[in-house]
């Protein structure tokens, strides 16, 4: 790359949480750092970025002024003397526009769903343009290789430190389990986890359910816990929690807890990651991981696993030895050297730098 001057592109509504540690990998390394993005992950961006200039766009038009954005685009990236730009979900109708509308920008872009490489027309499109892809996740990458040759890793894992203190206090005694992520039934196994935790008798561990609940998938779970004599054990929140309360919990927590259900492991072991994946690893929180994800290495590393059979006895021993579990794992991540900034910072710029 002959210039320091990049954009960060967001088309859609979802995924701003992977735009910090692409920011701070360019600006540690002396880029000037322009944002093109949809307003809703615009508005969600803290004071920790510093952007030269930015482009947003609205959420509603149609496909005339849609032709009009795109005009505006290529303008605001030819103003700015900008040539490479990372596509922050590079999927879709819009991503196919856009690389179409500005051949001479050599654009990069994260691939949310790997199966789109292989069903996908607008995303083969996409690929016959785009540079280079990155997955979230090396054995997602894997896994996408076989699909197209300009596959690489790109790892999201890092976060506004201005995110991580609104004074939430913690007893010295309690075990906090964070299970970050909508609450719904159809998407994580709350209910096993419940029955678990009663049969397990745990007193120290307290599961916080950190997502915008379903009302009636919440009113359920509600049922249950207290049925279950469980209410000091599950925190749930009634409304969407604000980013600053959210990180703080998880910086605070001593576990991330994915609990995918079982009807959607294989999607999340050859298609995509879960956001709490990349909480675990930023915050370097071990997980308490379903058996049937080991073998991967990143959550080797990470995990303590359990299976349906074994949850309850998983949650005994995690309520007394927790310190030993939690030392040994952080023991495992300083010796693994997988996530360093510097390491995952050069490869990113590598790719990217690449003409």
């Amino acid at each position: 790359m002959s210039d320091k001057n990049i954009a960060l592109i967001e088309l859609y509504r979802s995924h701003s949480e992977c735009l910090y540690s692409q920011y701070l990998y360019l600006k540690k390394a002396g880029f000037n750092i322009f944002l093109i993005s949809n307003e809703i992950p615009a508005g969600k961006l803290s004071n920790a970025f510093d952007f030269e200039d930015s482009y947003i766009l609205k959420n509603k038009g149609n496909f005339f002024l849609w032709m009009k954005s795109l005009y505006q685009i290529n303008k605001f990236l030819k103003k700015n003397n900008i040539s490479t730009a990372v596509i922050n979900t590079a999927e879709n109708s819009k991503v196919r526009d856009l690389l179409f509308f500005c051949p001479k920008i050599n654009f990069f872009g994260i691939l949310h769903h790997i199966r789109k490489l292989e069903k996908s027309f607008s995303q083969k499109s996409i690929t016959s343009k785009i540079r280079g892809y990155f997955t979230l996740s090396n054995y997602l990458t894997e896994k996408a290789s076989n699909l197209s040759t300009k596959v690489h890793t790109l790892y999201t894992i890092f976060y506004p430190d201005s995110c991580c203190d609104m004074g939430i206090t913690k007893d010295k005694n309690d075990i906090w389990v964070c299970i970050p992520g909508n609450i719904e039934l159809k998407r994580r196994s709350y209910i096993d986890l419940i029955q678990a935790a009663a049969t397990a008798g745990t007193k120290r561990i307290k599961f916080l359910l950190l997502g915008k609940p379903d009302p009636c998938d919440l009113k359920k779970i509600k049922k249950l816990v207290y049925s279950k004599k469980l209410g000091k054990n599950f925190i749930w929140f009634d409304n969407y929690l604000k980013n600053d309360l959210f990180f703080t919990y998880i910086r605070k927590s001593d576990f991330i807890m994915p609990l995918i259900h079982e009807e959607h492991f294989e999607e999340y072991k050859s298609n995509r990651i879960s956001g709490s994946f990349n909480l675990g690893f930023g915050f370097q929180k071990p997980f308490i991981m379903e058996q049937n994800f080991s073998g991967i290495p990143d959550f080797d590393i990470f995990s303590i696993y359990y299976d349906e059979k074994t949850l309850a006895e998983t949650l005994k021993y995690i309520d007394e030895n927790h310190i030993e579990i939690t030392s040994m794992i952080k023991k495992r991540i300083k010796e693994n050297k997988l996530f360093l900034f510097e390491n995952l910072q050069n490869k990113f710029l590598n790719i990217i730098s690449e003409n």
